[in-house]
């Protein structure tokens, strides 16, 4: 009977769902330290309850190492963060889509082992020339271009020149 359970709704400013059961083992198990950004470009999706982190634990530790947080599986899901009480429908859309389904004690080892991250060859490609395209000089073509205005200018100087000083070069037009 649905009307007996409390609703869970996700808090997007705790980062938390309300009526989110406590893990049995809040605090009981150590966190290992990561490599930097060894999630880095990972996307997660949380259900059920975990064994001893808290939806907003797990959620500070995956961004803190480069990963994201979703609500919903979708092929671009790296996996299933599942705890006790999952899912079915989560788990049902994760095989489909062939997401890894991870328990806590994977994630924690997934933190532990995987390699700083990296930017993938996909997101390489697509990041890189930006930075690029902004760190570049002016392409020489915009040195040509200055160039036919300083003739402009020297030419109307020397329409405003006397006779005198035509045949200067502008050091000695300088020193007169």
């Amino acid at each position: 009977d649905d009307q007996s359970k409390p609703k869970k709704k996700w808090n997007p400013f705790s980062g938390t769902v309300s009526g989110e059961k406590t893990p049995p083992n809040l605090g009981k198990k150590e966190i290992p330290q990561g490599q930097p950004m060894c999630f880095l470009n990972k996307k997660f999706v949380f259900s059920g309850v975990f064994d001893s982190l808290t939806y907003e634990m797990a959620e500070d530790i995956i961004r803190t190492y480069g990963g994201s947080v979703t609500k919903a599986v979708s092929g671009k899901t790296d996996y299933l963060f599942k705890g006790s009480d999952a899912g079915a429908r989560k788990t049902q859309i994760a095989n489909e889509k062939g997401v890894k389904i991870i328990d806590e004690d994977e994630f924690l080892r997934l933190l532990e082992t995987l390699p700083a991250g990296k930017a993938s060859s996909q997101t390489s490609s697509q990041s890189k020339p930006k930075p690029q395209s902004i760190a570049r000089p002016p392409p020489p073509q915009t040195q040509t271009q200055t160039q036919p205005e300083t003739q402009t200018q020297t030419q109307a100087e020397t329409q405003n020149q006397t006779p005198e000083t035509q045949n200067q070069t502008p050091e000695t037009q300088n020193q007169t």
